[in-house]
């Protein structure tokens, strides 16, 4: 399948400390290996990262003047961030 984009995904999940969620001094890191890697083939590499949803800003204010979010908006009330790594390129 030389040339083909072959997109492949390994999900990490979550933070084994639930402190993390409030605050910002968590720190997630893993090891990788491709199981199909070729020394003979080109490829590249990125990580996508996903955020948990959190509360969108018009949901915290319509909770503070008393207004359920879900009718206050015609927008969702929660929003999930996300992150893409500069990509890692192999060339043989």
């Amino acid at each position: 399948m030389s040339g083909e984009h072959q997109p492949r995904t390994a999900p990490r999940r979550g933070c084994p400390d639930r402190r993390c969620r409030q605050t910002a001094w968590c720190e997630l890191s893993t090891v990788w290996v491709d199981p199909d890697f070729d020394p003979d083939e080109r490829a590249f590499y990125y990580v996508r990262v996903l955020e948990i949803p959190t509360p969108r800003f018009s949901a915290y204010d319509a909770v503070a003047l008393g207004l359920d979010p879900e009718q206050a908006t015609d927008r969702p009330t929660a929003i999930q961030e996300r992150a893409f790594s500069s990509p890692i390129w192999y060339t043989p």
